[in-house]
């Protein structure tokens, strides 16, 4: 694993299909959006944004064919200052856009393919002047109140697969630490997951602590401070350190070796920006019929 990360790395797997959205943030506040085929292993940079983009009020459609996610930019004179938007990865592109009079809480999650609940105000629901939804798709609010929005996170853990170690233990989003989540593979070894909250945007600069249990309960791999971990649909390990995707093949967890079985499949610490127009696809929903 490597030091001195010159930027990190969030990802978003979707629920059904092989494929997974990155975000890559560096110090200099910008992020980029690439594309993840989990079946080669393969990567389909995008577009760069400069401002800031929450990790953890964003979500992928089943098949993740799309993205919705939160993006602000505070302090400049143009409004909104965020907006939550629908994409298509990996580009930012808005297809569809709700903005919001201030920074908060925003974002949204997909429960079905044309079906998103909005993390938003009762009173910032509108659909943005210019943009229209996909055929067939429903948007409702996503409800929240003393939380203000910031328990989706733990909401889209419990649905793709996480649950509280402790059955008896409870999320707060006021505590600065987390519950501890427990996920287990397909061949029973287990991702433990704990995160606490250090400074910076909400969610985007909380500190994340893994443990990786062996199928006989033995701590195998420790992974402190690690910018996101989480079993690929095959039982492999991935992880994201410093700017690195590791891969550690289902058969290997657990294996005397350790860290050493840790394959790294990409390193995006030397990326620079460079303007990136979306491609014509990027700027339509698609036209099927809907259901």
């Amino acid at each position: 694993m490597f030091a001195s990360p010159a930027c990190r790395l969030f990802v978003i797997m979707a629920r059904q299909g092989r494929v997974a959205a990155i975000f890559r943030h560096d110090v200099k506040n910008l992020t980029r959006m690439i594309r993840w085929d989990l079946e080669s292993d393969s990567f389909q940079p995008g577009q760069w944004f400069k401002g800031t983009v929450f990790d953890r009020f964003a979500d992928l459609s089943p098949q993740g064919d799309y993205l919705i996610y939160y993006a602000a930019k505070p302090g400049r004179e143009l409004t909104p200052p965020a907006w939550t938007a629908v994409s298509r990865p990996p580009y930012f592109t808005a297809l569809a856009m709700w903005p919001q009079t201030r920074v908060g809480a925003g974002g949204g999650l997909f429960d079905a393919d044309r079906a998103i609940r909005l993390n938003h105000r009762a009173d910032e629901m509108d659909l943005a002047k210019g943009f229209r939804l996909r055929n067939g798709m429903t948007v409702l609010r996503r409800a929240w109140d003393g939380s203000a929005g910031q328990d989706m996170y733990h909401e889209r853990l419990l649905r793709d697969g996480w649950g509280l170690s402790d059955p008896a233990a409870r999320y707060n989003a006021n505590d600065k630490m987390s519950p501890l989540y427990e996920k287990r593979s397909m061949a029973g070894a287990a991702l433990l997951m704990q995160t606490t909250r250090e400074a910076g945007p909400p969610g985007n600069r909380d500190r994340a602590d893994y443990e990786v249990l062996s199928a006989d309960g033995s701590v195998w791999l420790r992974l402190d401070r690690t910018d996101w971990a989480d079993w690929d649909q095959n039982g492999d390990l991935l992880v994201s350190q410093n700017g690195c995707l590791f891969r550690a093949a289902a058969a290997d967890v657990g294996a005397p070796q350790g860290a050493a079985v840790m394959r790294c499949v990409a390193d995006f610490r030397d990326m620079v920006f460079e303007p990136v127009k979306p491609p014509p696809a990027a700027k339509h929903w698609h036209y099927e019929q809907a259901p």
